[in-house]
């Protein structure tokens, strides 16, 4: 892959963040990944049903992300965001923290968060991050363009993973062209995927505005 191919690429995922303890809370954070800036904006939600009042908070986050070699994708990526009501234009109080350490797929890593509650800091450390069904969608990170010859499946994989393991694992010469096609469309698409890129920033500007 070359750089321009790898510094593009927009798509959500969704983690749940805890140690798996008993009486202990989760974080589920559900971000839109922008890999050309590498920065992360979302929603976070932290739940204990265990004390009472159940404690339920939810915040609007945003953070970055960076590959922890200089080697770029293929390498484990470190996510470390923050967390209010408003998002970062709002004058609101941080009262979210965290900071992920994901496998190159982004589908599974180690983490730990933060939370203001009661007039102090709780901290969660050494907790396991768990890829949420409900957001595995089949999209890779990298750009997706739709595959109207696929039902079922409205998107395709492009950068990333894919490519990634495709040549990994030795894949038939046949799949490695069909992936090759795909990216080929997608550099194609630039231009309808920046004028995109750019209306989702403006809406993504009123909603934390």
């Amino acid at each position: 892959m070359t750089m321009t191919q790898t510094a593009m690429g927009l798509f959500p995922v969704s983690y749940t963040v805890t140690t798996g303890l008993e009486g202990a809370p989760a974080l589920q954070l559900n971000l839109l990944v922008n890999t050309p800036a590498q920065k992360i904006t979302g929603t976070a939600d932290i739940t204990n049903d265990s004390i009472h009042p159940p404690l339920k908070m939810h915040a609007d986050v945003w953070g970055t992300f960076s590959y922890m070699t200089v080697m770029g994708p293929g390498s484990r990526i470190l996510i470390s965001g923050q967390g209010n009501h408003g998002g970062p234009t709002s004058n609101s109080m941080v009262f979210v923290k965290f900071h992920l350490i994901v496998e190159p797929n982004w589908n599974t890593g180690k983490g730990s968060f933060s939370y203001f509650y009661n007039n102090e800091w709780h901290n969660i450390e050494n907790a396991t991050v768990r890829l949420n069904p409900v957001f595995n969608l089949p999209v890779g990170p990298g750009p997706v363009i739709p595959d109207n010859s696929s039902y079922g499946k409205p998107y395709s994989v492009m950068y990333g993973p894919a490519i990634q393991q495709a040549i990994a694992q030795n894949s038939p010469l046949s799949e490695l062209k069909a992936l090759a096609q795909q990216a080929q469309q997608q550099l194609d698409n630039l231009p309808a995927l920046q004028a995109g890129l750019a209306a989702l920033h403006v809406e993504i500007g009123k909603l934390t505005a």
